[in-house]
């Protein structure tokens, strides 16, 4: 059997970590519809060092070395209790992780620019979009908007610079 992280066989391996924890054993929490897709779109360039001068045709437009452009990312959530209390526990729990602010976002399987194997997205948590919960009150979809300040980015956040 392969293992994609250490001593951690694949089909074991949790399909999405929040600031380093196993988002479902930790919260109940997969990624909702759309997840990956709005997180490896390519994000926008910042605009390039333009100058239009009247003694020339047209402009000249520097392309140097292209810069990334934060960007707002809005993603989905489901979250999901073996019962009504356990619920409301995990739901709870994974808000008080969104309300800290810094919410470091792992995909295991997906290698980084630097070569781990995961890939990591530090997002700042803006506000929940919509909440959804099913009748039973054992499972719910949540919508939350993030700010990702440099999508360059993609260390280790205990190194200080984040």
């Amino acid at each position: 059997m392969e293992e994609m992280e250490e001593n951690v066989p694949a089909d074991v391996m949790p399909d999405l970590r929040i600031n380093g924890k196993d988002a479902f054993a930790e919260w109940g929490v997969h990624m909702g519809e759309g997840f990956l897709d709005t997180l490896f779109a390519p994000p926008k360039l910042k605009d390039f060092i333009e100058n239009q001068s009247r003694q020339i045709d047209g402009k000249v437009v520097l392309h140097g070395i292209p810069k990334l452009d934060a960007r707002d990312l809005t993603l989905a959530f489901t979250v999901e209790g073996t019962d009504e209390a356990d619920y409301w526990k995990k739901y709870m729990a994974f808000v008080e992780v969104l309300k800290a602010g810094l919410v470091v976002v792992d995909i295991p399987g997906f290698p980084s620019s630097g070569g781990g194997a995961s890939r990591s997205f530090k997002l700042t948590y803006k506000s929940s979009q919509s909440y959804a919960m099913n009748a039973g009150r054992t499972f719910a979809k949540l919508s939350v908007k993030f700010n990702e300040a440099n999508p360059a980015d993609t260390g280790d956040v205990s190194g200080g610079g984040v």
